[in-house]
């Protein structure tokens, strides 16, 4: 059994509209953030959830983080669903699972110290006594890299640097040593030349603590530096699922391949050939009908305007949702 089992799993946005539009229209509109995807992971795992702004990986998370409700499907850890009705059950289920949100400055209280902002789970989550938890925190803030922890835990955030904010929020979700933990683009908000110190203080701790990682990513070069498995999003959907060797040696799906084509490459003199998506992501409010990557795709054809691929194995071992490769037409990165 999968240590988190996420199935069929959808969460739609009811739109709230005035109370005119209402007494006009009694159709009721929905944004359809997450429609319908199946993944796992594996005790250990760093999962990678890739796509673009607007695709559906944040409101994924917050589902396995019990921060949302799906509208349907089911969320599973450890063999239990998530989303505990009783009280007692919903603490053992916070020490176990935490959040390492986007933006430092704004997931941190500007009025509490760093010390009282990383003490705060022990304080509502753990037995420990109160005298007990400046040793925890500044040891946590060691093992972050805020060294020596007596500087940093009567600073308060606005006194930090970026690189320094985050760390903090690292050392408040893993305080309390949970079993998972989903990072939200857990280096957009920080320096180019701070992001290796973050993702290798992840992997760090990672290995260290045990700990399963979801990762929330728009970069696919931070999914192949930190991740074993990734699964690419778009509009909602789950396109291409598979190892980080299967999806960066033979990426399948057209938009895999426009993500890897615009990673860039470290030489001025390289230039790239592959065809890039044109346009912006569709409204999750009114998806276009059949794949829903077609009104960008270069490959498409009629059978893409009208019938949803399913997310089907290939030969190559991936899990690709393209009609392209199944009938034979997709001109993939390995050719």
């Amino acid at each position: 059994m999968a240590f988190l089992e996420a199935k069929d799993l959808t969460k739609y946005f009811q739109i709230q509209q005035s109370f005119v539009a209402q007494l006009v229209s009694r159709r009721r509109e929905f944004v359809r953030a997450v429609d319908g995807i199946t993944f796992s992971l594996e005790k250990g795992d760093i999962y990678g959830l890739v796509g673009e702004s607007g695709s559906g990986k944040t409101t994924t998370g917050r589902m396995t983080a019990a921060l949302e409700r799906p509208t349907e499907g089911t969320v599973s850890l450890g063999g239990s669903p998530v989303n505990p009705r009783r009280r007692s059950d919903r603490k053992k289920f916070r020490r176990k699972v935490q959040y390492i949100f986007q933006d430092p400055l704004s997931s941190l209280n500007p009025r509490m110290t760093v010390g009282n902002a990383v003490a705060e789970p022990l304080r509502y989550l753990s037995a420990m006594r109160k005298r007990d938890y400046s040793s925890e925190v500044d040891e946590m803030l060691e093992r972050v890299g805020l060294s020596p922890a007596v500087e940093f835990r009567d600073r308060y955030p606005h006194e930090l640097s970026g690189g320094q904010r985050q760390r903090v929020v690292i050392a408040r979700a893993l305080v309390l040593t949970p079993e998972y933990v989903i990072a939200d683009e857990p280096v957009a908000m920080v320096d180019v030349s701070v992001r290796a110190q973050i993702m290798e203080l992840l992997i760090k701790m990672q290995e260290e603590l045990g700990l399963t990682i979801l990762l929330i990513t728009h970069d696919l070069a931070v999914a192949k530096y930190m991740c074993n498995r990734i699964s690419v999003m778009y509009l909602g959907k789950i396109v291409e699922s598979g190892t980080n060797e299967q999806i960066f040696s033979n990426p399948m799906h057209p938009y895999t391949q426009a993500l890897k084509a615009a990673v860039p490459i470290p030489d001025p003199r390289s230039k790239s050939d592959k065809k890039l998506p044109s346009g912006e992501i569709p409204s999750s409010l009114n998806p276009p009908p059949g794949c829903r990557f077609h009104t960008r795709c270069p490959y498409v054809f009629d059978k893409c305007k009208t019938d949803e691929p399913k997310l089907l194995p290939t030969d190559k071992g991936n899990l690709v949702a393209c009609h392209l490769y199944f009938e034979g037409r997709l001109v993939t990165s390995g050719r």
